[in-house]
């Protein structure tokens, strides 16, 4: 069935002359497309869409997946064999050992457009393996700022458990995204869900994102306005942070130097611009979004230096009157 506005429908299916109608309410959802998923398992080892699996003769693993973000629209998975004599995989994730040997098993999303490989060995004895026990993640629930990150750390036990692969995934990747290493970087204001998962368990914390709080200035102004230099000489430039009123303003938040044109005038991180060549270049400076910008106008051409060093001889001049060494 296909949703295709929100409302009260009545399905019915009829079978050898019977009737059976049930009326369900429909609601149409906005189409979220899957960024990726992974798989776990006890026995599974393996990262980066390749794994490997040891199952004794006629066992079998159930597998348990995690789409990302949680509420991707097509949450079905693919299983295909490139042995079927020797492993299967199932629509149900169980991977099914039919004979010894070895054979890859691959998983795709629907559409295939992500895929996981599986190398399965078939025969004797299955590694001992100790099943995930809990997964929690460390500090819990969380508020963040647009635009700031916190990496995130979780707990796999017990300890020595066969599988403590930890697999990240968001309810609202728009609001808050995370990354394999925990890490979420805050979008937008909203709430959303992070989850870990390993060895089949889950934990879950929810991370709320506030609006950052605006900038305590409004402009940014360069002080003195434009000017000249030579070629070669070099001037300090600095910067003022002015509230809406026209006072100045302090704020951590970085200022950003640039120069149009680095052959005329270079500048420095920290705004020491550096006359290069005769011509004009702007110098630009920004914060949050804000900017500011003069001219520099280079005269000149950077003076050459020429070292000369004159040898007198040591039989008139004396014996520590060898050279004289000037520069013009």
């Amino acid at each position: 069935m296909t949703p295709y506005e929100d409302g009260m429908v009545t399905i019915s299916a009829t079978y050898q002359g019977q009737t059976a109608e049930k009326t369900v309410k429909v609601e149409k959802r906005s189409y979220q497309y899957l960024a990726g998923f992974d798989l776990t398992a006890d026995g599974l080892e393996g990262s980066d869409g390749e794994y490997t699996l040891h199952i004794p003769s006629g066992g079998t693993v159930e597998t348990s997946a995690t789409f990302n973000p949680e509420n991707a629209t097509y949450q079905h998975l693919i299983w295909q064999s490139m042995d079927p004599s020797v492993v299967r995989g199932g629509a149900d994730g169980v991977i099914r050992a039919v004979s010894n040997g070895t054979a890859d098993l691959v998983v795709y999303s629907y559409g295939r457009i992500h895929k996981k490989t599986i190398h399965v060995t078939v025969g004797g004895d299955a590694p001992i393996n100790i099943p995930v026990e809990s997964v929690s993640i460390n500090g819990g629930d969380a508020t963040m700022q647009a635009s700031e990150t916190k990496t995130l750390s979780a707990t796999v036990s017990p300890s020595n458990a066969t599988n403590k692969k930890v697999t990240w995934s968001t309810s609202n990747p728009m609001v808050a995204s995370v990354d394999n290493s925990g890490t979420v970087t805050a979008r937008k204001a909203g709430t959303v869900t992070i989850k870990a998962t390993a060895g089949g368990k889950s934990a879950s914390v929810t991370v709320t994102i506030e609006e950052a709080p605006p900038a305590p200035y409004a402009s940014v102004k360069i002080d003195g306005g434009d000017f000249s230099i030579k070629a070669g000489e070099t001037r300090q430039l600095t910067a003022k942070l002015l509230a809406a009123d026209g006072t100045e303003v302090t704020s951590d938040d970085a200022l950003t130097w640039r120069s149009s044109n680095t052959a005329v005038a270079s500048v420095d991180a920290n705004g020491l611009v550096t006359g290069v060549a005769k011509g004009t270049a702007n110098i630009t400076v920004t914060v949050g979004g804000k900017s500011d910008t003069v001219t520099v106008n280079v005269t000149g051409e950077a003076p050459v230096v020429h070292d000369t060093t004159v040898y007198y001889p040591a039989a008139t001049y004396g014996a520590n009157s060898t050279y004289l060494h000037y520069r013009i």
